[in-house]
């Protein structure tokens, strides 16, 4: 599938229970697997963002599907909903 490249890893949020101390250091080893392999990380914590090389915010949803969720059928949206976070590619080689 990837040839002779490497395939990306892709994590998604695998150290949202970890306290800062460990969240810390689990970073550092993903910025070392990261001088061998692109790394995609996806979180909705705003704590990795410094680590990253590029951070993506993606928009939160702006309409509910209510018939799929069983919810009220208007639509709306709390005004407090907040922005997903996206992919923050860490140690990307170009």
């Amino acid at each position: 599938m990837t040839g002779d490249r490497r395939p990306p890893l892709v994590f998604d949020d695998p150290f949202v229970t970890l306290d800062d101390a460990r969240a810390t250091r689990a970073i550092g080893l993903l910025r070392l697997i990261a001088s061998d392999f692109q790394v995609i990380y996806l979180t909705t914590s705003p704590r990795y963002d410094d680590a990253a090389d590029a951070v993506v915010v993606l928009d939160g949803p702006t309409t509910v599907d209510a018939a799929a969720d069983g919810l009220p059928t208007n639509g709306a949206v709390s005004p407090d909903a907040t922005p997903e976070r996206g992919a923050a590619p860490i140690g990307q080689r170009g």
